[in-house]
Parts: structure tokens; C-alpha cells; sequence
């Protein structure tokens, strides 16, 4: 099941309450001392019957007080130098609570991953949905670990043929979120590609290179139409999000409790998100494939 953490809660009370201890809510959700969690935070009560991946981060994640780069390398299986190369960190002392991480990323060479994304005109009817993910969703993330050093390759792959690729990179460069020359790059979509689509995704970006540079890169924006659900289950109530709309993350990665699904064999994932304009609060799930729907 899943709680929302009250005023004066401990994870010994939340244990006692639910029957189960506190190591086995630790093993169900990022948290690296138990010491500190915030009200409002979503935890995941295991349950022996439902298998559930650890709930609280991927492809980002919120830094709490009390979290540390060691501590969270081994919760995401990756080190404190490859956290600290992808969010350009320099004193890994300095974390600051509140702040967002960049999660889903290793440090790769950037001429190896252009070469993955520069492909051949006549594949590009061949591209399905397993590629997709695998080279162009998840290289999203790693062009943004590499940051303004990934601009010009980004800009190059917007005159590709492929559709898929132009609108990786125009997501991409939206991901990465701030500088001149990404900025440059993605007016330069808004005026050239022929597709509207792309087009569109562009505009979204730089709405939030603007949000970014007034607030930080904990504003994102939705990419496509999207529902708020007062719980992480698609069987309540929820509100409709249009696209281009701007939210803040409080939580990411939440699994279904009950173990629902979003597709074929597709556990359904959600992140806890406020809407800017409204301060609502609420779940918006991810694709079938656990892909977020916002820059």
C-alpha cells in the first residue's frame, strides 16, 4: 500500500502501525537516513504478496536532508563520481535539500553516442518501440549529464531525416535546460523543421529554458496531454494537465501499490507532482515504459 507521511510521523510509528519494521520500508523506498522524512512524502508499505522496484527516484531524484553522493550511489548502483560528473558537482559536501539530481545517466563519450543516434536515412522506418527507448529516450538523459558540451552534436542531429531523431534532440536540449547555444539551437527548430510535432516540443522547451532560468531545473513541463490522480491508482478521480503545463516534482518514481499495470506486463509507475499555477497536488503516470511525459 502506499502512505502519505503525516505531521509527527517516524518511520518506527509508520512500522508499528502497519504491522512491518522499519528495515522493510527502507528496502522499499529511496531513503538514506531514516532519520528524515518531510510530511506529504509517499512511501510504499511493502507487501509480501506484491513485488515492487524501490520507490523515490529515477531519472531524477530530490535530495532530502540527511542524503549524502555515497549514500545515494548505492542506493541507484552507480558511484559519487559519475552523480557528480552528470549534475556538474564540485563539493560533494554541498547537497542541497530541495535540489534535483540527475539519476539516469553515465558519463559516455559524446562522439560515440552521436554516432548511435546518427543513423542511416533508410532505418529510419525501422525504428521501434524497444529502439526508441533503449538509444533515444535514455540518450536524453546522458546528453543532458554532458551539458552545454553536448549542444553542437544536438544541433547537427536537427537536420537529420529522421523525425525521431530531430525530436530526440529538440527533447534533449529541453532537458539540459539552460545556455545560449542550446537556447540558439532550439529557435532554430521553431523556424526550420517541417514537422509540427517537433515543432511544438520545441516551443515547450524553451517555455521552460525561461521557468529555469527565473526558478531552477526543478520546473518541468508536459510534453503531452496528462492526468493528475489523487492517488497512484488509474481508478480514481483525476484532473486533465494540457500540455506545455508547468509542474515541480516533489517525488519521483512511485510504483503502483496494488500492482496495476499500464500496458502489456508494464507496471504502472507515477511521480508526485504540484502544479505551478494551481499548487495542486497529485500523480501523474508514466508511459507503458516507465518514460516520463515532461521535460
Amino acid at each position: 500500500m502506499l502512505y502519505m507521511v503525516e505531521v509527527g510521523d517516524t518511520l518506527s510509528t509508520i512500522a508499528n502501525r502497519f504491522g512491518t519494521t522499519i528495515s522493510a520500508i527502507l528496502a522499499a523506498n529511496v531513503i538514506c537516513n531514516p532519520d528524515y522524512i518531510f510530511v506529504g512524502m509517499p512511501l510504499i508499505i511493502p507487501n509480501s504478496n506484491i513485488s515492487l522496484p524501490k520507490a523515490g527516484g529515477l531519472p531524477y531524484y530530490v535530495i532530502m536532508t540527511g542524503d549524502s553522493l555515497w549514500c545515494l550511489s548505492q542506493q541507484f548502483t552507480t558511484s559519487p563520481e559519475t552523480l557528480m560528473k552528470a549534475n556538474q558537482i564540485t563539493n560533494p559536501d554541498l547537497l542541497v535539500p530541495g535540489a534535483e539530481l540527475l539519476i539516469k545517466a553515465y558519463i559516455v563519450d559524446p562522439v560515440a553516442l552521436y554516432n548511435s543516434w546518427n543513423i542511416k536515412e533508410e532505418d529510419c522506418s525501422h525504428i521501434n518501440s524497444i529502439w526508441g527507448q533503449q538509444v533515444f529516450y535514455n540518450g536524453q538523459f546522458q546528453w543532458e549529464s554532458l551539458g552545454e558540451q553536448a549542444v553542437p552534436y544536438l544541433k547537427h542531429l536537427l537536420n537529420h531525416p529522421c523525425n525521431i531523431v530531430r525530436d530526440s534532440a529538440v527533447l534533449s536540449l529541453g532537458r539540459i535546460g539552460r545556455g545560449e547555444a542550446a537556447r540558439l539551437a532550439l529557435q532554430q527548430a521553431v523556424d526550420n523543421d517541417p514537422d509540427e510535432n517537433i515543432v511544438g516540443n520545441a516551443r515547450i522547451a524553451l517555455k521552460r529554458f525561461d521557468l529555469v532560468s527565473k526558478w531552477s531545473k526543478r520546473i518541468h513541463i508536459t510534453t503531452s496531454q496528462t492526468q493528475l490522480f489523487s492517488a497512484p491508482s488509474f481508478e480514481l478521480q483525476y484532473i486533465e494537465l494540457r500540455p506545455a503545463t508547468p509542474i515541480i516534482v516533489n517525488r519521483w518514481y512511485v510504483p503502483s501499490p496494488q500492482g496495476e499495470t499500464s500496458g502489456p506486463g508494464a507496471l504502472a509507475v507515477f511521480d508526485l507532482v504540484q502544479v505551478v499555477a494551481t499548487g495542486q497536488t497529485g500523480f501523474v503516470p508514466r508511459a507503458g515504459d516507465a518514460a516520463i511525459t515532461f521535460l
